[in-house]
């Protein structure tokens, strides 16, 4: 989260919007917007949840691996990164060089 948190600036210019989910209770996500993150971060996230946007639940300590997605203005989903743990995860700059490409530097 820290690296879409240093580039939320550079990602609202183009359009993108930011959000979060986890699996921690309310009082832990609110720890974590209070560390800094700016952008909204559900809680209470649930194999349900996973299951509905196809995500990796881990059963045997019960969270849902990262999951990234980058959806167009109009809901086409342009770009997935599924993870099975820590490496992996996406990284903003790619998520900012797909919108440059496909709709210009602004």
């Amino acid at each position: 989260m820290a690296d879409f948190q240093s580039n939320v600036e550079r990602l609202g210019e183009l359009g993108i919007s930011v959000y979060a989910a986890s699996v921690d209770s309310v009082n832990y996500s609110l720890s974590i917007r209070e560390s800094g993150i700016s952008f909204p971060l559900a809680y209470g996230f649930s194999k349900r949840d996973a299951d509905i946007l196809g995500a990796w639940w881990e059963s045997t300590q019960g969270f849902v691996e990262p999951a990234y997605f980058l959806v167009s203005r109009s809901g086409v989903v342009l770009a997935s990164t599924y993870c099975s743990g820590a490496i992996g995860g996406a990284d903003p700059m790619e998520f900012i060089g797909i919108v440059e490409k496909r709709e210009g530097s602004r």
